[in-house]
């Protein structure tokens, strides 16, 4: 269980982190 909510955590993470790059992107352009 606490394994599972990790990875969820650890997914939520990388999603947000591509997420604000793309925002990034778009203030550059």
């Amino acid at each position: 269980m606490k394994m599972l909510r990790y990875e969820l955590l650890l997914r939520i993470n990388v999603s947000s982190t591509k997420v604000f790059k793309n925002i990034k992107n778009i203030i550059v352009f």
